[in-house]
């Protein structure tokens, strides 16, 4: 998904959170200090993975 799509879906401005074991930005959108519904990977230029907490 593009970065439009991912800051649509988590409701939001996304916000690096940490990074993965290959140093990707992991971001998400946090408007409390709880946990995020989805955090997104990026991937390339303008690309993202998406996960969603359960």
């Amino acid at each position: 998904m593009t970065a439009g799509t991912a800051i649509s879906t988590a409701g939001g401005r996304l916000k690096m959170v940490m990074r993965s074991p290959v140093w990707r930005p992991i971001v998400a959108y946090k408007p409390s200090s709880g946990c995020p519904r989805y955090v997104f990977a990026k991937v390339g230029d303008n690309a993202y993975v998406s996960y969603r907490a359960q």
